[in-house]
């Protein structure tokens, strides 16, 4: 019987902002790799980071492979190759960079 692994991971906000753009984990509907993809924001929406609370999800990707090890290594590939559609919020941004 084949098997087949899974690496999964949620996207969380790296700071505070304004989310710029609706579905930007939507290319992947089509990947080969990808077997589950969903946005948890839309547009205009404010979502918190680190510096403020618990940061808020941005989306969820669960990534298949014939091992473990393969993959991880393709939802890496695909995360490293993500932009973040998030405007930082000024005084947010400058409290993440203060340390404070």
């Amino acid at each position: 019987m084949p098997q087949t692994y899974l690496s999964s991971v949620i996207l969380v906000a790296p700071y505070t902002g304004i989310v710029t753009q609706d579905g930007f984990l939507d290319h992947l509907n089509h990947h080969p790799d990808v077997i589950f993809c969903k946005t948890y924001v839309s547009a205009g929406e404010r979502i918190d980071g680190p510096e403020e609370h618990v940061p808020g999800w941005l989306g969820e990707i669960i990534v298949q492979g014939d091992t473990r090890a393969e993959a991880d290594r393709r939802l890496n590939q695909i995360i490293t190759g993500l932009e973040i559609p998030l405007k930082p919020l000024v005084a947010s941004a400058a409290r993440l960079a203060s340390g404070a």
